[in-house]
This record gives C-alpha cells, structure tokens and sequence, in this order.
C-alpha cells in the first residue's frame, strides 16, 4: 500500500474495524474507525559516492558511469528493502491491533461485527520438521499487507562543477542521494506465514 506522508509519521486507524459487506437486515451495523491506533515513522535514507576527478577523466573501461546509475538503482528498491525487512521481522513487529504481524490469535470481526480470532502464523503439527518460511498476500485489494510511506522522494543531488567546493578543494566529484520514507505493517488479514513443510 503507497501511502504518501505529509509529516514525520503517519498514523492508521486499527483497519481490523473494516469488516465488509452483510446482508442487510435491519438497521445498518457501523463500523467507526478510530484513528491514530498504530503509526508508521518515517526515517532518512542517504548513498554518497566519491570519485577523484583524474580517475573518472582517465576511466577507459566506463567503470564509473554504472556505479554511479546503481545509485539511482538503490533508491528505486528501497520500497522493496523495507517491505522484505516488514516480512522478515513479522514474527517479532507490532502491528495494528497490537499483536506480531504473523501472529497466532488475531482478533478481528465477522460481517455482523461479531468478535472472532484466527492465525496468520502455520507452525509444525506435530510429527512434522520446521522448514524455511513461506508466505502468501493477497496483494489486489486496495488495502494491502504492507504500508509504504512516502514522505520525501529519492533525488540525486551531484556537486560536480568545478567551482563546487570538493571540486576545487579536493579534486573529488561527489553525488549524493536521499530520501525520506518508511515500510510498517498493514493489513496482516491479508498476509499468511508459514514454517510447516511445503508438501
């Protein structure tokens, strides 16, 4: 979920409220949303590359020009770094209704807001092995199982005129790139892990 920011943490209603559609009978169930249940902070991200000017004047192979387009590559997979460190830390992360994100009694609510608990975490039966974990999402709704928040895009800022003062003072080319964003955990509902054998 591409969520952009406008502060340095965004704050999302506990979405386990959100139980969709009954049958209508009766009067309307509401569902009230309360904000500010759980927040996501966003951090900054920085690369910086140095490259003395003879060395890159003198470069005969063009070792250069692709480290320096592998910056621009870094900012393009933050989202995904994140995200994996989302998935990768689920057992032990927080999530909005308090519990780890794969967790094994979350609560949430059935269509008539009936409190009900399920897991999103398969350990071994009993006389299985523990394998490598594996995971589904349910990734096609708009509500998704990671958040991504974007407060500041990735943007290479280069110092490479000669009156910049590495330049002149260091005889170095310098290009920096930062961004300002953050990955938490979203719709754990729409997230399964599992260490049971994949048989």
């Amino acid at each position: 979920m591409n969520v952009p920011s406008k502060s340095g943490a965004n704050f999302y209603p506990r979405l386990a409220e959100f139980p969709g559609m009954r049958k209508w009978v009766g009067s309307r169930v509401i569902n009230r949303l309360k904000a500010g249940a759980f927040s996501v902070v966003n951090e900054t991200y920085e690369n910086t590359l140095a490259i003395d000017r003879d060395d890159l004047e003198d470069d005969q192979f063009g070792i250069y020009k692709p480290v320096l387009a592998q910056l621009g590559k870094e900012a393009a997979i933050m989202p995904d770094k994140l995200a994996y460190g989302i998935i990768n830390s689920g057992t032990t992360t927080k999530c909005m209704d308090g519990q780890y994100f794969f967790d094994a009694d979350h609560t949430t609510y059935d269509e008539n807001g009936k409190e009900t608990s399920y897991s999103n975490n398969a350990i071994p039966q009993e006389g299985e092995t523990a394998g490598p974990a594996w995971y589904l999402f349910k990734c096609d709704d708009p509500l998704k199982p990671i958040i991504y928040q974007n407060r500041r895009p990735f943007t290479i800022t280069p110092k490479t005129q000669l009156t910049d003062g590495n330049v002149f003072s260091e005889k170095e080319f310098v290009w920096g790139i930062d961004g300002r964003c953050a990955a938490g955990c979203g719709m754990y509902q729409f997230a399964y892990r599992s260490i049971r054998p994949l048989t």
